[in-house]
């Protein structure tokens, strides 16, 4: 607080009773403050741990006096790049940009150097950049002191009058300034600005009553040392000249309230060509600055004052005043005219005398919204576009006549009218509008109609299906050909084996199975007859799938479904099957007609967060046991088609309780004719624990990530510590390895180094399904084995032999 009150005119003073609202520093978990005074009473600045350091208390307290990012100016994609994909997650919103309604930098330049700038590499993810200067050999992210930009911003922000012999903030109607050291010897090697604001309404007149500078090069240039002046607050406002030499400008007068003067003295000129050394010294500037004589204004920031001039109440050819608004298109002007002084002209026979009137545009011409003949207050009044003219008009007779005004801009709402034209969605910007579609759908080329997006066209992967992609209006979903079932990642097909489904299929002999099939086989010396009905597509009718028998064929269908009395048709069964997401549930076989003569397959998903496992209860009733297993249900816990498989064929296979490491279970119900089996199944699940790594001092030992076969869960840490107390030799063999794959291995990997007491040495960091070395050999002391993974994609993960010989 002693910094920003040492450099600028803010000051903090503790609380007071009657103080309504103040600000609260407390020592919280996080670094954050709201931006300037909210004006609900209390309000909080937070320093967590690690934010009790000088520079980001500092930063903080820019945000309190009403400081925004300086990276989240309007104009900031010409001076940063921000590098979304080094972002961490859920912090890209510490990265807009903001619009010129919620930002305004007071017509200064991009600073680099602010203390409310962030720093290259703050919120990423991976090491690497975050925000990258465009400009070469630049800093950003100091959290020293306030750079010179922050200090004249927050002066310029509380009207600060405070001026240096090298530039400051002047606000007054009239005045005069020098440069360092006038009338003496001008300092080398300086650059000094000063920013003059007169009252609300006020225009200014400049006048340089004296200039001595060096004067300008041989193209006519003023490079070395000149004034800078502008019509504005800052180096972003209009230019008006650049002046150098000793011949002073004409009276300079500003269009709104501020005029910004830079003075720049880069040190004595080039030597003479004869090879004397002698120059002239230069003796700087006097300016004075006084109200402007021009009662007329154009205003194009979002939000302003309008005041009638404070010296035209001596004026003896009366008031003819004109402001024109102009705010940003998709915005409209929303005036209210806090007063209207018309002292003694009350009558409205002499409106055309004396009146304030607002047009809606920006000429003469122009609609007339409202006219005014008399004194008035709090009148409140709206453009239909982005211009508004006021006009205040008096004779010579009318003394002390005055106005005052405020406006803003007003962001229209175009999706209030007709949608915006949209045919789904319509969404209000900040001075415009934008047509968006539901998920499966883009715009089209006109702006505001929805088309299909074919995502098994436009995906470079065919949709990431393994076979068939199928487009659907507003969305896909991926097939299989017959022969293959799709898994549970629901893109995924994998071969039907065929020959385990002893009831549907009915070689004499031999079954073999094919990809995507089966075929039958003979014993040596027989040979086989039968043909294959379900290749004569044209002339089978079977709704779902097509089984070859010996002699003939018959229909089967999807799981879910049933075969119809006519054997072709196939019809679906309430409650057979279905998705469950719940933390805990139950449910239970369908009722199934005792005289359909067919199987039934009904399959369930139960599928909960990641870092969740589930177990469940099964009771098997009615049941009846057989020997052939003809009914039964089955139960596999993971998401690949190789997870463990438990089948239940009777009452004496159910285990008390089914407990799994895997937030996916399948349950997989197989119903044969006369569908007297039925069963209940609870679950519920538990927080995932993680077991892995530990001491590994002999023998031999079974190293696995965790969950294997299934993918393993986001965020572990392992670390194996294989020792080798006697010399020996220590062995790893991998048998399987599937990790995440990227180039160097950052994400996710397994890491394998060797150590003594001598040295250390990284046998090698390995990612991908490539296998490490099958074997790797050791004579170390230890040998350690490192597996880690990060929050995003997960594979099988990996299985090893530990062998200490």
């Amino acid at each position: 607080m002693t910094h920003w009150q040492r450099n600028t005119c803010v000051r903090f003073r503790p609380r007071m009773q009657h103080d309504f609202d103040y600000v609260f520093f407390q020592r919280g978990r996080t670094c954050c403050s709201f931006v300037g005074r909210t004006g609900n009473g209390k309000q909080t600045l937070s320093v967590g741990p690690g934010c009790d350091m000088f520079g980001i208390v500092l930063h903080e307290i820019g945000h309190l006096i009403g400081f925004w990012h300086e990276h989240s100016r309007p104009d900031r994609d010409e001076f940063v790049d921000i590098l979304y994909e080094n972002v961490k997650d859920g912090e890209r919103h510490n990265f807009e940009k903001l619009w010129k309604t919620q930002i305004n930098s007071l017509g200064q330049r991009y600073d680099y150097m602010s203390i409310m700038h962030y720093g290259s590499r703050y919120f990423t993810k991976n090491g690497r950049e975050t925000l990258s200067p465009r400009q070469n050999n630049v800093m950003i992210g100091q959290r020293t002191a306030l750079s010179q930009m922050d200090i004249v911003q927050a002066n310029l922000l509380y009207k600060c009058h405070r001026v240096t012999d090298c530039g400051g903030t002047i606000f007054a109607n009239s005045g005069n300034f020098t440069s360092p050291n006038y009338p003496n010897e001008l300092p080398s090697n300086i650059g000094c600005a000063w920013i003059v604001t007169s009252e609300e309404g006020n225009t200014l007149t400049l006048n340089v009553t004296d200039m001595d500078l060096q004067g300008a090069d041989e193209d006519g240039e003023c490079r070395n040392e000149y004034i800078e002046i502008r019509d504005g607050m800052g180096e972003l406002a209009p230019l008006i000249g650049r002046f150098c030499g000793n011949d002073t400008p004409t009276s300079i007068a500003s269009s709104g309230r501020s005029l910004w003067l830079q003075l720049v003295s880069r040190g004595p000129p080039a030597p003479p060509v004869d090879g004397t050394t002698h120059y002239s010294v230069s003796r700087g500037f006097l300016v004075n600055f006084e109200p402007g004589g021009v009662c007329e204004r154009t205003l194009t920031e979002t939000s302003g004052r309008i005041k009638s001039p404070s010296n035209i109440e001596t004026s003896l050819q009366g008031i003819d005043c004109a402001w024109q608004i102009v705010v940003p298109e998709g915005y409209y002007v929303a005036l209210t005219i806090e007063d209207v002084q018309l002292p003694g002209y009350d009558r409205s026979d002499q409106c055309h005398l004396h009146f304030v009137e607002v047009q809606d545009g920006n000429s003469t011409d122009s609609t007339t919204i409202n006219r005014l003949c008399h004194s008035s207050q709090g009148v409140g009044l709206i453009s239909s576009g982005s211009q508004l003219r006021i006009i205040l008009k008096s004779s010579p007779s009318l003394q002390h006549a005055s106005f005052s005004a405020s406006y803003t801009a007003i962001d229209i709402d175009e999706c209030m009218s007709d949608n915006g034209g949209c045919q789904e969605a319509c969404l209000n910007l900040d001075g415009g509008y934008a047509c968006g579609c539901s998920y499966g759908y883009e715009i089209a080329p006109d702006g505001t109609s929805c088309v299909d997006i074919d995502e098994c066209l436009t995906s470079d992967n065919n949709g990431g299906c393994s076979h068939l992609c199928v487009n659907t209006e507003g969305g896909y979903h991926c097939d299989c050909p017959q022969g293959f079932t799709l898994a549970h990642n629901k893109s995924t097909c994998y071969d039907n084996n065929e020959c385990a489904e002893v009831d549907l299929i009915q070689c004499e002999h031999r079954c073999l199975n094919t990809v995507g099939g089966y075929r039958c086989s003979c014993h040596a010396g027989k040979f086989f007859t039968d043909n294959n009905e379900c290749a004569e597509v044209d002339l089978i009718q079977c709704e779902h799938r097509c089984l070859n028998t010996v002699g003939g064929y018959r229909c089967s269908c999807h799981a879910g479904y049933v075969l119809a009395m006519d054997g072709k048709r196939c019809e679906k069964i309430p409650g057979c099957g279905g998705n469950l997401t719940d933390l805990e549930a139950s449910f239970k076989s369908p009722e199934l007609p005792v005289e359909n003569p067919y199987d039934l397959d009904c399959i369930w998903e139960i599928i909960v967060e990641e870092d969740l496992q589930l177990s469940l209860r099964i009771a098997l009733d009615p049941w009846e046991d057989n020997d052939v297993c003809r009914e039964y249900v089955t139960l596999r816990q993971g998401s690949s088609p190789d997870s463990r498989e438990l089948r239940l064929c009777g009452t004496g296979d159910v285990p008390d309780m089914y407990r799994t490491h895997s937030n996916v279970v399948t349950v997989h119900f197989r119903s044969a004719p006369p569908h007297m089996g039925g069963f209940t199944v609870e679950y519920f699940t538990t927080e995932k624990k993680h077991p892995c790594g530990g001491l590994v001092t002999g023998g031999k030992t079974i190293l696995q990530s965790p969950g294997f076969p299934d993918h393993y869960p986001n965020r572990v840490d392992c670390v194996w510590r294989i020792v080798n107390r006697r010399g020996r030799h220590v062995r790893l063999r991998f048998r399987a390895f599937e990790v995440e794959n990227q180039e160097d291995c950052t994400f996710d990997y397994l890491a394998i180094m060797e150590t003594s007491r001598q040295s250390h040495r990284l046998i090698g960091r390995f990612c991908g399904s490539k296998l490490p070395p099958t074997i790797v050999t050791s004579e170390g002391d230890e040998l350690w084995v490192k597996f880690q993974s990060d929050g995003t994609v997960q594979r099988r993960g990996f299985s090893a032999l530990v062998e200490v010989e």
